[in-house]
């Protein structure tokens, strides 16, 4: 899992930056406000959740504690449905995709409890 946080935090993080150009140069003259204010909203949640997640990979280099890795999953599944889910309603994908964005959200959640609960078992 250390290795896979640490990449999928820099892939994550990449395709944040990119997704914030995007939106701000080509998008901003062609999505509704609501739309576009849904795509700054996936690219905010998705950079600040690559950088929880690199935490957790630099955590676990030093860490037995399992609870690091439940973090670290739950804030990938989260940046996948809540920030993908997003990405796909914002730039016109079937609304279904809305259906996933609480399921992402509530994944960051857990993972934010995993690191709250991995802190308080740490010595």
């Amino acid at each position: 899992m250390i290795r896979w946080a640490i990449v999928l935090s820099g892939v994550f993080a990449a395709i944040a930056v990119v997704a914030g150009a995007f939106g701000e140069h080509m998008l901003k003259e062609r999505l509704a406000e609501a739309k576009l204010s849904m795509w700054k909203t996936a690219v905010e949640y998705q950079i600040y959740h690559s950088l929880a997640l690199l935490l957790v990979g630099v955590r676990l280099r030093s860490s037995t504690c399992r609870t690091w890795q439940t973090a670290g999953w739950s804030f990938v599944a989260g940046i996948v449905l809540f920030s993908g889910g997003l990405f796909l309603c914002a730039s016109g994908g079937p609304m279904f995709f809305m259906g996933v964005v609480p399921i992402g959200g509530t994944a960051f959640i857990i993972g934010w409890i995993a690191v709250i609960v991995a802190g308080w078992r740490e010595k």
